[in-house]
This record gives C-alpha cells, sequence and structure tokens, in this order.
C-alpha cells in the first residue's frame, strides 16, 4: 500500500464524480461506490418497462471498471473478495441507511441509487456521515404500496417481491407491464420526494421497444448488442429476457404483440416457444 493513498484515492475518485465511503476490514479496505439516478417518469406504450435502475447500474459497473484500472496503475493493489453486503458496508460507512423495505436511503437521493465495490490490499477509511433518519413507525407507505405484500410492518418476504420472481421468471397477476423491476415501494417512500424525474430517453425507449427487442431475441444474442450495451451482460440472456416480457403481456392482459412474440414460437428454449405459442393462441381469443 502506498503512503500516500489517502491523497491518490480521492484523486482518482473525483475524476468520476462519484460519492463513496470506505471500510476498513483487517488488511483490506472496501470501497462503495454510489451513483443515484432518476427514474422514469412514465413509460411509453410499446416499451418494455425496465427501471432507470438498470441503465445507472451498468454505467456505474463500467465506471467501477475504469477507477480499479486507475489504482492499479498507480500501485494500489486490488483484490478480488467475491459477493459483499453493499448497502450494510455502505450504511456502515456513512452513505446512507438501511429502511424497512431493505433498500438504502441517501441525504440527497432517496433510495434512487445504485452501488458497486472496489476491495483494496491495506488500510483506508473514509465516512462521508450522509445517514439519513429512519421513517417513523406510523409510516407505511412502503408496506401500503407493495402489490405483492412482500412488505408488511413485521419485514420484508423476499420470495414474494416481484424482483424476487423475476429473477427466476414465472407467470404472477401483479406483474402487469413490469419486465425488470417494480419500484412501488420507492414510488411511495418519503425519503424519494427530492428525487425528480426523466422522460425516458428516445434511444432508450427505441431499444425497449417491444416489437424490436423480441425480434432481436429471436434472432439471438448477437442481435442484443445494443441492448446489452444500455443494460449491462447479465440482463442480456435472450431465454429470460423473452420470457419476462411475455409473462409481463398476459398480465397486462396486452394482446397487440403477436407477430412479434409468434417469432419465438420455434425458439430453442421449449419454456419460451411454448409461451409464445400461448400468447398467440389467447391473441386469438381476446381479439
Amino acid at each position: 500500500m502506498l503512503d500516500n493513498t489517502i491523497d491518490i484515492i480521492p484523486n482518482i475518485l473525483g475524476q468520476f464524480n462519484l460519492q463513496y465511503c470506505s471500510v476498513t476490514d483487517g488488511e483490506l479496505s472496501h470501497i462503495i461506490l454510489m451513483l443515484p439516478y432518476s427514474p422514469y417518469i412514465s413509460y411509453p406504450a410499446s416499451t418494455a418497462n425496465i427501471d432507470a435502475f438498470y441503465e445507472a447500474s451498468n454505467r456505474l459497473y463500467h465506471a467501477t471498471s475504469d477507477i480499479k484500472n486507475a489504482l492499479i496503475s498507480v500501485g494500489i493493489e486490488v483484490v478480488d473478495v467475491g459477493h459483499l453486503h453493499l448497502k450494510q458496508l455502505a450504511e456502515c460507512g456513512g452513505l446512507g441507511s438501511i429502511l424497512h423495505n431493505q433498500l438504502l436511503a441517501t441525504k440527497d437521493y432517496g433510495t434512487r441509487i445504485t452501488l458497486q465495490d472496489i476491495t483494496i490490499k491495506g488500510a483506508y477509511a473514509y465516512n462521508p456521515h450522509l445517514e439519513v433518519r429512519e421513517c417513523s413507525d406510523s409510516c407505511h407507505a412502503c408496506d401500503n404500496a407493495c402489490p405483492t405484500k412482500a412488505l408488511t410492518k413485521d419485514g420484508f418476504e423476499r420470495s414474494k417481491c416481484l424482483r424476487h420472481i423475476q429473477d427466476n421468471p414465472i407467470y404472477h397477476a401483479d406483474m402487469s407491464k413490469r419486465v425488470l423491476g417494480c419500484e412501488e415501494c420507492q414510488n411511495a417512500c418519503p425519503h424519494n420526494a427530492c428525487v425528480t424525474g426523466q422522460v425516458m430517453p428516445e434511444h432508450i425507449a427505441r431499444i425497449l421497444d417491444i416489437d424490436t427487442l423480441l425480434e432481436c431475441i429471436a434472432k439471438g444474442k448477437r442481435s442484443m448488442s445494443e441492448f446489452m450495451s444500455v443494460f449491462g451482460y447479465n440482463y442480456s440472456k435472450p431465454s429470460w429476457t423473452a420470457k419476462l416480457i411475455i409473462y409481463s403481456l398476459l398480465s397486462a392482459e396486452d394482446y397487440t404483440h403477436k407477430d412479434a412474440v409468434l417469432l419465438l414460437a420455434n425458439h430453442q428454449n421449449a419454456e419460451v416457444a411454448e409461451l409464445a405459442r400461448m400468447y398467440s393462441t389467447k391473441c386469438d381469443i381476446n381479439r
């Protein structure tokens, strides 16, 4: 570890305009990077509803990679430690406070943030002291807003959360047009009153056009390169994305995409192919 680390790290991170904290754990220090984002005010009717969080998360992922390279270039040893509980570390380091809904709330950005981590060899601690007050015991806005009652006054039941269900897609009536993300607890949270929404950018709306996206999925992963560049590799698995889209259309009772969905009727993934044929049948029944 370099003697002037306390100066080098802020100088490097300052170039990326990110807020951060650092928590020392024995011989290692965990730097938690935070990027705020603005949620979409609404979704165009033709688009797959994917929260703005995922585009921001991908941007932070790439920024983190650049920061790691910059740290290595000046002699700081970066260590791969596997999975970390980022929200807990962020709270410990003073970036914010974990709420009843298990999200990290920050002073200026509410819960509209995404996190990444870098672990380095040596001691470097930095606490920006951005903790926020927990909501009062009488505030159950997130509980009341949760469409699946994953949140109650007794706590959080992950298996009921739509975001958890989306990891292993199954049909759920409350999915509505949500393809990835939910946001209802965040929309209701008083900590987010300070956050300004944004109109979905035109290039994002074009990429998320349902018919266009289904056509790309039918052609294979290489055709999803533009989607991948915005939302990242982890969210660009054709079969998984196809199931999420079709389930969302079924849940919303939107039967206007028969031609595009039928492109998947002979998909190599048997579940996707069956879903596509089932959706087509429902389109015929409900036309």
